[in-house]
């Protein structure tokens, strides 16, 4: 009797060209034989890619938030925001490289953030665009 299974298998990462990648792999496994037939692998060219959680509780993975945005597409202006479900904000940036460790940034000062759903807001131009593109979205944080 033979089973068989679908799989999805998901990758996204940044490879030593520091370009960054994401492949979707789709295929049959026969679980008699351990043979994998008929897979189909699709590269999604990414403009820029953004994670849906984080847990920054000091073990050393998945410590800050952050978008992964893809070398190949450079651009000319760059703003991250992190807003709170009140709409309060929590985070703001300019600086690509920048990132959010799950602490409230505010006037009265760092304080560690709760578990909890949180509004991000990316706006950038790419180089030969005239208008930004821009983007929202959720994350939550997992202490």
């Amino acid at each position: 009797m033979k089973i068989w299974v679908v799989f999805l298998l998901l990758t996204a990462g940044i490879v030593a060209q520091l370009t960054c990648k994401a492949e979707v792999s789709f295929g049959v496994e026969d679980l008699d034989n351990s043979s994998l037939i008929n897979t189909q692998t699709v590269q999604y060219p990414d403009t820029f890619w953004i994670p849906d959680s984080f847990t920054p509780d000091k073990d050393g993975i998945n410590e800050v938030f952050k978008p992964v945005i893809n070398p190949n597409y450079p651009f000319e202006d760059y703003s991250f925001t992190i807003y709170d479900r009140m709409g309060r904000k929590i985070f703001e940036s300019t600086e690509p490289s920048a990132s959010w460790n799950g602490t409230n940034q505010s006037e009265s000062g760092n304080y560690f953030l709760h578990n909890e759903v949180f509004i991000w807001r990316i706006k950038l131009t790419f180089e030969g665009e005239d208008s930004p593109t821009e983007k929202v979205g959720l994350v939550t944080l997992i202490r």
